[in-house]
């Protein structure tokens, strides 16, 4: 069957994919005619009541388009608002805590049962809507969580080789808490968004401060071309894109009658509810989803990674070959493939790990210099920043030493006992920056200067070269 008529239901177990959300629905194709439906948990209230006050925006047929994509951008990545945008999220507030006592049910549907919201995901809201902090005390709580000293010897690595007008976007960013290109001023933006602030004003969402991880920056400043924003405005482009990716996942959700579930549970809750004969849950069956993403949970629960797959893989639809349990894992990050490109191979959780091989990070580094046509000798940097410089993965075949992560902590084993697999080849995420999923292990990334210096900008990661 082809994609195009094929019925999709994903789940987000974790942390609610708001954003994985936007970007698999703009991926399928623009005639697409199936049925797509997408369970977003999310472990964290504030994070549900956001998600829950965007989708209603977003999926509201009588709100403009672009209206909504904007409003939604502000909400995601913007400490305040203007005095318009407050009134308009606190009436999708009210509109959405008010569901909570007009009805006996658990869970309330909005827009024609396109979005479904479980009472436990709202609780937050009326708490938001009637804090009493003022600007001046939200924007004080926001520094004071930016600008505290440890924090500040994090980001300043990290923003060193940014080009002049990037660094200062980000230290913009970072002062004013508005994503907006540089001639727009932000005078008018005089209201604390509640969605970035517990009910006291205390700063709890590092998204604003990180807008460039969530995109992919060598798409950023195209899209910013499109509406006359010059790549030097980084931050101005990368409004656009995002305005442009939420409105184009509006227009398709609202014209293809996307389905979302949104709940607020602990993910052993979640499966509980899943396995049970609870009407509600009931176009969520067991056996029913194509893709379950896990950020994660391996490692949180790593005494229990077999109940973890074991759950969660009766999810998935046996029906389609192609089903996946998508898994991130920072215990495979940093205690095998960042000690591989460190040079320390045999460095893991509860073993002295060592100083890292000087010889082996500057063989990688002349490597990646000599492949991108710039001089290593010429560039000013210490050592731990190149150290930290994840982008280096590119350059070094990790598929061996994952081979030996999945040997010690036994997850091929625990899989198989599941009924599960890994997949044989990678046909979702690639092993390394840039590899091509049709490549060859060995083979090479295809980044340019440019392209190194956007997928560092874009990870807030210190760069070799900033040009």
């Amino acid at each position: 069957m082809s994609v195009v008529n094929r019925d999709f239901d994903v789940c987000y177990a974790v942390d609610g994919g708001l954003l994985n959300l936007v970007a698999t629905v703009n991926a399928l194709p623009s005639d697409y005619c199936g049925r797509f439906q997408a369970l977003l948990n999310n472990v964290k209230h504030i994070t549900s009541a956001r998600d829950a006050a965007i989708l209603h925006c977003l999926l509201d047929p009588t709100l403009d388009l672009e209206q909504a994509a904007e409003l939604c951008t502000h909400l995601l990545y913007f400490s305040s608002l203007t005095p318009a945008q407050a009134s308009v999220l606190r009436s999708h507030f009210e509109s959405l805590s008010d569901s909570i006592g007009n009805t006996q049910s658990s869970q309330q549907d909005f827009h024609g049962g396109n979005l479904r919201v479980w009472h436990h995901a709202l609780e937050p809201l009326k708490d938001l809507m009637n804090s009493t902090y003022t600007q001046e005390q939200a924007q004080k709580n926001m520094h004071k969580a930016t600008y505290w000293d440890g924090q500040t010897q994090y980001l300043e690595p990290r923003i060193w080789s940014l080009k002049p007008s990037h660094r200062l976007a980000s230290i913009k960013l970072r002062k004013v808490g508005v994503l907006l290109p540089f001639a727009v001023p932000t005078d008018a933006f005089t209201e604390p968004n509640r969605l970035m602030f517990d009910k006291d004003g205390k700063w709890i969402n590092a998204s604003v401060l990180r807008p460039y991880v969530t995109w992919d920056m060598r798409e950023v400043l195209p899209s910013g071309a499109k509406h006359g924003c010059h790549e030097d405005d980084l931050a101005g482009c990368l409004f656009f894109h995002s305005k442009d990716q939420l409105a184009e996942f509006a227009r398709r959700a609202r014209a293809w009658g996307v389905r979302v579930y949104l709940t607020h549970l602990d993910t052993g809750e979640l499966y509980q509810q899943l396995a049970s004969a609870d009407p509600a849950f009931a176009p969520f069956a067991l056996g029913r989803f194509d893709r379950v993403d896990l950020p994660h949970l391996v490692d949180q629960l790593p005494d229990k990674r077999d109940v973890v797959f074991e759950h969660f893989g009766a999810l998935l639809n046996r029906a389609n070959p192609h089903a996946t349990l998508l898994v991130r894992t920072i215990e495979w990050r940093y205690l095998y493939s960042d000690q591989m490109r460190l040079g320390r191979p045999g460095a893991r959780a509860g073993a002295s790990a060592g100083p890292p091989d000087p010889v082996h990070i500057e063989a990688l580094v002349r490597s990646a210099s000599a492949y991108l046509n710039f001089d290593p000798d010429n560039l000013e940097r210490r050592m731990e920043q190149v150290l930290m410089l994840h982008l280096l993965d590119a350059w070094s075949d990790n598929q061996p030493v994952f081979e030996e992560y999945l040997q010690e902590t036994r997850m091929k084993g625990i899989l198989e006992d599941c009924g599960l697999r890994i997949k044989t080849r990678n046909t979702l995420v690639p092993p390394r920056l840039d590899w091509l999923l049709s490549g060859k292990p060995e083979t090479l990334p295809g980044l340019s200067k440019h392209d190194w210096y956007l997928l560092g900008a874009g990870s807030d990661a210190p760069l070799i070269c900033g040009g």
